[in-house]
């Protein structure tokens, strides 16, 4: 079985990816085709500039032989990501969070490699249908380690990469994040109704308790928790339908 696979441009708007494997291949050329092998997921969308093309990528696997562009394409990328160990798949996010490791399984051995990471905050999407590019693989990393024009996202990614390359002994030995890592079980999306806004204190991870007045619709009247939760991904304008996504504490 291959080791690692680094996925980039699932979104081909999210160009750090792009940085970061053109700064593994300055670093580690042997590697290449020796242990990691780098990926471009949405190549046409990264040409053309945009997210995507017909569908947001990573919503629509395992894909579909006869359905859109990226549904399509979803079908084809699914078989390579599967015969790796890890996939590494790179994001921004410009939520105002960052620091994160997304996965969508929760087992042993996915635990063990955030062990090894110790990233600030992991976020086990526990949200059925899994329709994510990660969903297709062994165990499978999402970064998300904050803005896409902040150097510090590129440099904290870097780290983690290096991390999880080190530990399968490709490089030589490399820090973790160091963190004492959050864990958090997303349960829910928080639907957004049309041009509805977040109230000013709102914060990603700072508790929403439930019957608290979190954002208001356009006619200023308020949306209440239905129950209580933490906010993850959290912001008016990050999708267009949803705020973001309700979590809770997960105990590793």
């Amino acid at each position: 079985m291959k080791k690692i696979l680094l996925n980039i441009l699932t979104h081909g708007d999210e160009c750090i990816g792009k940085k970061v494997a053109d700064e593994i291949l300055r670093m580690y050329p042997n590697i290449i085709g020796e242990g990691l092998d780098i990926q471009i997921a949405n190549e046409r969308a990264y040409g053309e500039k945009k997210r995507y093309i017909d569908h947001d990528l990573n919503r629509v696997f395992p894909g579909n032989p006869m359905g859109s562009y990226e549904e399509k394409l979803a079908n084809q990328l699914k078989q390579n990501i599967s015969t790796y160990k890890l996939v590494i798949d790179v994001h921004s996010t410009e939520s105002g969070s960052g620091d994160m490791v997304i996965v969508t399984k929760f087992d042993e051995s996915t635990k063990n490699i955030l062990a090894v990471l110790e990233p600030k905050y992991v976020l086990f999407m526990n949200i059925q249908p899994d329709r994510s590019l990660i969903s297709s693989a062994r165990i499978g990393l999402a970064f998300e380690m904050g803005s896409e024009n902040d150097e510090k996202t590129f440099i904290k990614t870097m780290i983690g990469v290096k991390r999880l390359l080190s530990y399968f002994k490709l490089i030589t030995p490399q820090d973790s994040f160091g963190f004492f890592t959050k864990y958090f079980e997303v349960f829910a999306q928080i639907t957004k109704p049309s041009g509805a806004h977040l109230k000013n204190h709102i914060e990603n991870f700072l508790l929403i308790k439930k019957g608290e007045v979190f954002a208001e619709k356009v006619d200023s009247s308020g949306i209440t928790a239905e129950f209580d939760f933490y906010p993850v991904i959290f912001g008016s304008t990050n999708y267009e339908t949803i705020f973001g996504f309700a979590a809770r504490p997960l105990d590793p």
